[in-house]
Formats: C-alpha cells, structure tokens, sequence
C-alpha cells in the first residue's frame, strides 16, 4: 500500500513539473524535421543586409569572367549602453581636479572602428545557401509578446534583409541563441511567426567583419596546381608539379629537366601560403608600389598574384598583393611576405637573378 501511494505522489510530481516547463517555454511544432520559413534559390538572392548592435553589413552577390562572389562593407557600431556609460561617467569627470578648479576633461565617447569593405571568403557560401530557401529547424507556437523580450526578438532585436531578384526585400528579426549556443530564434514580424534556426547559418554575421573576409589570394589546392610560374624583374623560372594527388610523393622539377627541385618546392610552399591579412579601402593605397615579384598558379583556372612592397611613414616595411580572385588590393601579413622575398634567389639564380 505504502508502495502504490509513493508511486502515485512520484508520478504527480513529474506531472506537474512537465506541465511547469511547458508552460515557460513556447510549444514546439513537431509537423516536421524541417520548416522552410522563405523559398528561393542562391541565384535568386541579389544580396543581404544584416544588423546589430555592434554592427551592419551590406553584402552584394556580384560576377565576373571568374564566377560568382560576395563583396561586403561592414560597419562597426558602439553599442548603445556604452555610449550611456560614457555619458554617465562624464559629468563626474568634470567636476574640479584640483583646488584651483581646474576641470579633469571629460570622457570621450568610445569611437567605432572604420568601416571595411571586401571580398567574402568561402564561409558565405553556406551563409547564401541556407537563405535561399532559408529553412528552420522548426516553428514555436504561441509565443506572446512577454516571451518575444525573453528570446531576444523584442525590443531591439538584429535584423536580416534578404534582397531578392524580382521580388520584395524580406525582413526577419533575430534573437538570442538558444540550446547551448546550437540555433537562435528568429522571427517573420509579417506573421509574427517564431522559429529555430541553426546557429551555423547565423552565427558568421554577428562577427562579419572579422569572420567573412575572403584571405586567399587564389582558390586552387596545392593537389590541383600542376605548373608554377615566379616572376621579379626579367627574371622568371617555370615548374612542374608530379604526382600532385599523393602528398607522400609529389615532388616538384624546374621546365625541361627531370629532378626533383627541393629548392623551388619549398618556396613555392612559401608562396602557397601567403595569406591576406586585411582588405585595403578604396582610396587608401599607398601612394608607392613597387612591385617585387609575381607568381603564376595553373590549375583549373591560372590566376597571377603580384606581390607588391611599400614603406610607411615610420620607415616599416609594408606588403600587399592582388589578384584577379582576390578583386581588390589586399595587405599580407609581412614577416611571410619578406621570407618569401629573401628566399626568392633559391628558385631564381639559375635564372641569372
């Protein structure tokens, strides 16, 4: 007997502790393992606007002889409570330092950083194609208003505007993550509708300005170059790549001749790993470029990449590069660019350089 009833008071527990959770959380729709909350294809998709409070980005599908890409400016934005926080503090800043009255200057507020523009590297490809169609891991039903604020979706929540070919900008709240960080909510304001979506997708926008930058300066895999070319002043040496699938024996040879070359394979690994280190912003070149050398990658397509080096006002060495994939000027990172630049006689003095 004392059994039964310790069961029956166990079993009214979890009855009303089940009831307690369903009633603080929104009730899930389980119709399906998937909602598409907005059709469409990649194609279709012109461009999108995203914003925070810390930020907004304008990113544009554009093309060109080599394909598709994105390029995006991001502007970084001070927060509103830390604007509040400066003016706060200021008043107490001015009050007399000293019992001659001098007045402590006050606190400056914080300035954002400078907007930015460039090419986006391949992190957007999976930004583009889970918005169109743009699908969610499921709806939430009945949702009030106090729960909007507790999700994140009110009073100021970041906005998505997905610009569409030949059709109406859609606009989509976003709230706050969900599930240990896995998905965020998101909401359709025209049908008030919430929804789950996977925090993936999401995520790279909060922080675009840092996590979309495109850093490559060509798009080939080492396994799919088979000639190199390198290039400083008149002096230029052509290799070939063999058995580029197999890393355990691929090995590199100067034109016409048939040994391995570990001179040449090394620095074209150099070369291989340049990387961009940040977008330069139009009409802000430096005003001297001088070129240093130049290299040729033949894979599936032949991009050429020119390393330039400058001098700041300081006297600091400074590199850039472009290319046709990188669609812009951009700086290198400089210890990597002036190592590639010593070791350059290693591939070319039997060039005459």
């Amino acid at each position: 007997m004392n059994r039964t009833i310790v069961a029956y008071g166990v079993a009214l527990v979890l009855a009303y502790g089940a009831a307690y959770v369903t009633w603080k959380q929104p009730a899930e729709s389980v119709r399906s393992d998937s909602v598409v909350i907005l059709p469409g294809k990649v194609e279709e998709l012109e461009g999108i606007t995203f914003t925070s409070e810390r930020l907004e980005l304008e990113l544009d599908q554009q093309e060109d002889a080599l394909g598709r890409y994105a390029w995006v400016r991001a502007t970084p934005k001070v927060p509103e409570e830390t604007e509040e926080a400066a003016e706060e503090a200021a008043p107490d800043l001015a009050e007399p330092a000293d019992p001659h009255g001098h007045d402590a200057p006050a606190k400056a507020k914080p300035e954002p950083e400078e907007p930015s523009e460039f090419k986006a590297g391949k992190t957007v490809d999976a930004i583009l194609e889970g918005l169109a169609p743009f699908v969610a891991k499921r709806a939430l039903d009945q949702v009030d208003d106090a729960q909007l604020e507790e999700l994140g979706l009110a009073p100021n929540p970041s906005k998505l505007v997905l610009r569409r070919k030949g059709k109406p900008a859609k606009t989509f709240l976003l709230g706050d993550a969900v599930y240990g960080g896995a998905h965020y909510y998101v909401q359709d304001p025209e049908t008030s509708k919430v929804y789950v979506v996977d925090a993936s997708l999401l995520r790279p926008l909060f922080t675009g300005n840092v996590s979309l930058p495109e850093t490559m300066l060509f798009a080939a895999e080492a396994q799919e170059i088979r000639r190199f070319e390198v290039q400083s002043g008149a002096a230029k040496a052509v290799f070939e790549q063999h058995n580029p699938d197999d890393p355990q024996a691929r090995f590199w040879t100067r034109d016409g001749q048939d040994d391995a070359d570990a001179a040449a394979a090394a620095w074209i690994d150099k070369a291989l790993r340049l990387r961009s280190a940040a977008y330069v912003p139009q009409g802000r070149q430096p005003a001297a470029l001088d070129e240093a050398f130049s290299f040729t990658v033949h894979a599936r397509r032949s991009v050429r990449v020119t390393v330039f080096r400058s001098f700041d006002d300081d006297g600091e060495e400074q590199w850039f590069a472009e290319s046709e994939y990188t669609r812009g000027l951009v700086r290198l990172h400089p210890s990597m660019a002036a190592e590639a630049m010593a070791d350059l006689p290693s591939v070319l003095e039997e060039q005459g350089a």
